[in-house]
């Protein structure tokens, strides 16, 4: 039968993919990146590490698509909405905490 023999063929190619050897592991760290003349400036070191945590949060997120003002306005409607949440926290704070606000 046709039918049997296709089943046969796709069981063994699937076979012949399961025998390939898995891939080495992948070693991910997280330093601060040194400068690109080897100094240890510390402004410098920070400037770049900050760089790259944008750059990654850009790319995880997907805002780096985005035109420069659609930029502006998404990060302008977030700080907007983390400001008025943390001013949300703090004024509905329960009295007897050491964080609450004026009531």
């Amino acid at each position: 039968m046709k039918f049997s023999t296709s089943i046969q063929a796709y069981h063994a190619s699937s076979q012949s993919r399961q025998s390939k050897p898995a891939t080495a592991p992948v070693d991910i760290t997280v330093s601060l990146p040194s400068c690109q003349d080897g100094s240890t400036d510390l402004l410098k070191s920070l400037e770049s590490w900050f760089q790259l945590a944008v750059f990654r949060f850009e790319i995880t997120s997907g805002v780096y698509m985005m035109e420069p003002w659609e930029k502006i306005t998404f990060y302008g409607l977030m700080f907007l909405f983390f400001a008025l949440a943390t001013n949300a926290i703090y004024h509905h704070m329960p009295s007897w905490t050491p964080l609450a606000g004026p009531s």
